[in-house]
């Protein structure tokens, strides 16, 4: 980013609101809406987008809320548009008005999120530009990536070792938040300045890579965070868009074809075990996919990406739950969020005894359908809208979904307070979040638990080696001076 020459603080902080184009955006939403056999939901929908967006832009900052905000809303409109594709309402295709209602508190549940969110952050200051800039521009890239090789390693190592001793397993993943962190810092400074253009590409290549060898789609993580980093720090100028916007094309592709290939192949992993295993060789999995990937034609993708917006819509076992609760089960006053905080504070290192709580368990129990479990080799949530529904109803499941919010916007300013500088403090709880927090799906025992322990885990490496680990891959920061920088246009990558 060039700050612009001659410009007073008013100009600046005006190139960092939210870009005039993405009106295009709410338009083509608005149009899809009106399209769809539920056009009245819809526009509800793409309402509480454009609030949310209004609300939660945090000005020079990769927009982590808003990222998470959006994917989560997007599972509830995936809905929306595939009635636009197939021409048939949400209850027509699922069975009922539940699920019209599921849809429409869906969308209600990701606006409290985000007023939790907002809440939150409230009195949080804007960050000053300068200081930032110079701390970016004191990055070095050769280091980052010395740092993300290092860590990547070591996470090789805390997995096995958290086999080993499962108590510790969530602790090690947490590791997970850092080396994230990394690369966010990595990709902001090529977005920033272009220098690592080499080494942004061995990083994509190894993570897509390694991410396509594993049983789940983890491939997707990098191009996650790589929007983010690409969302904020830099003004987000139509250049930046296109190319956002090619990445995010770049994965509808991926997923397409993962979601063409991924029956056989992981059927192959588990060599035809019912768990969710890899019981072959990296070899044989490298051999495999370039046999197969030739096979995927443009139309298999195309299916591919279909069946994938189809999958990531997540609002038919709500609409079970509340087809099943009150009517034929009672609501549980708040045992499911209970045990969500309790299980947290019984580390399993402390209480080996302690139950495994499996989310097809609850979705049996609760949404009154029966769906594949541990002896299948999966495990299949109601999500965290639905166990707010179950626990208090209506109306009461806005309350928990509020202070998860108000959770997450904690955690995000506190490591931007408690970190050596906010460049780090930014791209740690940013990381941090979307762990633990990205999936409407998620069930709310996951999501604490989780949260929880990557928080401590990622605070106590912070608080001692924060500073160090900063000065490893920073140089001296710069001092750049508005009336010194070049002119631009704000939008080159």
């Amino acid at each position: 980013m060039k700050l612009i020459k001659g410009t007073n603080s008013s100009e600046i902080k005006d190139r960092y609101r939210r870009p005039g184009f993405l009106i295009w955006l709410f338009i083509i939403l608005v149009v899809a809406a009106l399209l769809s056999p539920n056009p009245f939901l819809g526009l509800f929908g793409v309402s509480v987008a454009g609030i949310l967006s209004y609300l939660l832009w945090r000005e020079r900052e990769p927009q982590a809320f808003l990222f998470i905000l959006a994917f989560q809303w997007f599972q509830v409109f995936a809905v929306i548009l595939l009635g636009v594709l197939t021409g048939r309402s949400i209850g027509e295709e699922m069975g009922g008005s539940h699920f019209e209602e599921a849809t429409l508190l869906s969308f209600l549940g990701v606006g409290v999120l985000g007023l939790g969110m907002k809440f939150a952050s409230r009195r949080a200051a804007v960050l000053d530009i300068e200081r930032i800039q110079g701390l970016l521009d004191s990055l070095i890239v050769k280091k980052l990536f010395l740092a993300w090789l290092f860590l990547s390693v070591g996470l090789l190592g805390a997995d096995q070792l958290g086999y080993l001793i499962p108590g510790l397993r969530q602790a090690f993943l947490a590791l997970d938040v850092w080396k994230w962190a990394v690369v966010v810092l990595l990709f902001m400074k090529w977005l920033d300045s272009r220098e690592g253009r080499i080494i942004v590409v061995i990083v994509l290549a190894y993570e897509v890579f390694v991410g396509m060898l594993g049983y789940f789609s983890a491939f997707k993580e990098v191009f996650f965070i790589l929007l983010l980093a690409g969302s904020g720090i830099v003004a987000l100028g139509k250049q930046r868009f296109v190319l956002l916007s090619v990445i995010a094309l770049t994965l509808l592709v991926f997923a397409g074809v993962w979601q063409t290939i991924k029956g056989d192949y992981r059927i192959f992993l588990s060599q035809g075990e019912r768990s969710q295993t890899v019981n072959v060789s990296v070899s044989d999995r490298i051999v495999w996919l370039l046999e197969a990937i030739p096979d995927v034609t443009p139309e298999k993708v195309f299916d591919g990406m279909e069946e994938g917006v189809e999958r990531l819509s997540y609002v038919a076992f709500f609409g079970h739950a509340m087809e099943h609760v009150p009517k034929r089960a009672p609501h549980t006053n708040g045992k499911l969020w209970k045990e969500a905080v309790m299980h947290p504070l019984m580390p399993r290192l402390l209480f080996p005894n302690k139950p495994v709580i499996n989310d097809s368990d609850r979705t049996n129990t609760y949404a009154g359908v029966i769906v594949a479990g541990v002896s299948q080799g999966t495990s299949i949530s109601i999500g965290y809208m639905g166990e707010s529904y179950i626990d208090f109803g209506k109306w009461g499941m806005f309350v928990p979904i509020f202070l998860w919010g108000w959770v997450l916007g904690i955690c995000y300013f506190w490591f931007m307070r408690k970190s050596v500088n906010p460049l780090l403090g930014l791209s740690l709880s940013a990381c941090l979040l979307l762990s633990n927090a990205l999936l409407l799906e998620k069930s709310n025992i996951k999501m604490v638990g989780g949260l929880a322990s990557a928080f401590l885990v990622t605070a106590v490496i912070n608080h001692f080696f924060g500073a160090r680990f900063w000065s490893f891959f920073a140089g001296a920061p710069s001092r750049i001076k508005i009336s010194e920088a070049s002119s631009d246009d704000g939008g080159s990558v």
